[in-house]
């Protein structure tokens, strides 16, 4: 350790501008790795929707209140199963219908999920509807969409005649 020490004295002495720069160098890419470092391992811990939930902090939805909506669904006559699912500020509703269900009767029973959330919740919260029916003559699979600035669902066409 003292030869290296001397040599690094003795090369500090002859070339003192290439030993400042060298030094220079190191600290430069001490800090490049710390910045590195926080920027890519430091973040790992944070929430993976950032500050995008902040607007539904006041406006949760609970798991009772998932819950008494899927029941609520599944006490309808034409519903075999049903569950309810928030992630993020998106709420999926996912209804299977029994066999004798029309499209119609499909689409109305999604809406009423509707109204079993309160004003504030439906302009917070972008809500999924997958709709299915199993039957080999009248099955459908129907997805729709309300987003927080509309106020009615948009409906895909994905019906069994369409597929």
């Amino acid at each position: 350790m003292k030869k290296l020490w001397k040599k690094w004295k003795n090369f500090y002495r002859n070339n003192k501008v290439l030993a400042m720069l060298i030094i220079i160098i190191i600290i430069c890419f001490i800090v490049i790795f710390m910045a590195c470092f926080q920027y890519f391992f430091m973040g790992i811990a944070t929430n993976k929707y950032g500050d995008r939930l902040d607007p539904i902090k006041n406006v949760k939805i609970s798991n009772s209140k998932q819950d008494s909506i899927a029941k609520k669904l599944k006490a309808t006559e034409k519903v075999k199963k049903a569950s309810v699912n928030v992630t993020g500020r998106i709420i999926y509703v996912t209804i299977i219908t029994e066999d004798s269900a029309s499209i119609e009767e499909g689409e109305g029973i999604a809406v009423t999920v509707l109204d079993m959330l309160s004003e504030k919740q439906k302009n917070s919260y972008d809500i999924q509807f997958f709709l299915k029916n199993d039957s080999k003559e009248t099955g459908f699979s129907l997805m729709g969409a309300k987003n927080i600035n509309s106020n009615a669902i948009s409906w895909t066409n994905n019906t069994a005649e369409n597929a």
